[in-house]
């Protein structure tokens, strides 16, 4: 099962980030494996997407999600070396969208 970790270095506060999953990879699971107290995770099955939220991340902070997905089994065959882009999106307070990509080539069924 592919599993990555998205990090977060906000600038000052983060009140959210974000991570829809891309087409044909299913959330498994996530869970929040570091950052300041008082975060909170959202691992929305139906929708693939995972919602992470912070109260507050001092300058120079960080904070990190593991995410956990499988591949879709009824992705087709011909889908085998297609890479997908999968993209997180950090919500700053004080700061513009920030999305990441990362693209990736996980293991088909």
């Amino acid at each position: 099962m592919p599993s990555w970790a998205f990090r977060y270095t906000p600038i000052e506060r983060l009140i959210d980030g974000c991570q829809p999953l891309p087409d044909g990879l299913e959330l498994v699971s996530a869970s929040i494996q570091s950052g300041p107290a008082g975060g909170a995770i959202d691992a929305d099955t139906e929708s693939d997407t995972v919602t992470a939220t912070w109260p507050t991340v001092p300058s120079g902070g960080q904070a990190q999600v593991l995410v956990t997905a499988e591949v879709d089994p009824d992705l087709p065959y011909a889908a085998d070396g297609v890479p997908m882009t999968n993209t997180a999106t950090v919500v700053a307070d004080n700061a513009p969208l920030a999305p990441a990509d990362a693209t990736m080539d996980p293991p088909r069924p």
